[in-house]
């Protein structure tokens, strides 16, 4: 090998800076352009946004909410910490086996949770708990003129997603 006369092949290994454990061949495992023959992640949506504001038909709250001026479309509901209060918004018409990006927006106070409790319930089953710190702005993306933080991209298995804000910060 190059002139050079080895011992034995852990020698070979060593010198020439091999691993005998790797391998360099493709074992073709899976198709790096996915199922849909497209290579790599795309993020460009491939529908408009659905938004469930405070004032929209998919939008519930149980307990003490005050609404606030500001926020989305002028205006935000409030809850004081542990009251058992719950802010509940709900898409529907999702396509199951389909991926869908969640986000949230707030209008951020240095009063507010800095570990606000959005979860995510799928078909019933909760599929995510996402802690949010809304002592700051979002600042993933915006749309609609307003700033969104993402809480995740999830896998629907129903055609229902519900995300559910508590008041039970630490």
């Amino acid at each position: 090998w190059g002139g050079v006369e080895f011992t034995s092949r852990a020698d070979w290994f060593y010198e020439l800076g091999f691993d005998q454990n790797s391998r360099t061949d493709d074992p073709q495992f899976t198709d790096p352009a996915g199922a849909d023959s497209i290579l790599g992640v795309s993020f460009t949506p491939s529908a408009p946004a659905q938004v469930v504001d405070d004032s929209d038909s998919g939008f519930t709250s149980t307990g003490v909410w005050v609404g606030q001026s500001g926020g989305l479309n002028g205006g935000f509901m409030q809850a004081d910490d542990h009251t058992g209060s719950v802010a509940t918004w709900t898409v529907t018409g999702l396509t199951p086996g389909d991926f869908y990006q969640v986000s949230a927006t707030w209008p951020s106070s240095r009063f507010a949770a800095r570990d606000a409790p959005y979860t995510l319930i799928d078909g019933g089953q909760v599929i995510a708990v996402r802690d949010m710190n809304q002592s700051v702005d979002p600042d993933d993306f915006t749309n609609q003129g307003t700033a969104w933080e993402r809480l995740g991209v999830y896998q629907v298995q129903s055609d229902t997603l519900v995300v559910q804000l508590g008041d039970m910060v630490n």
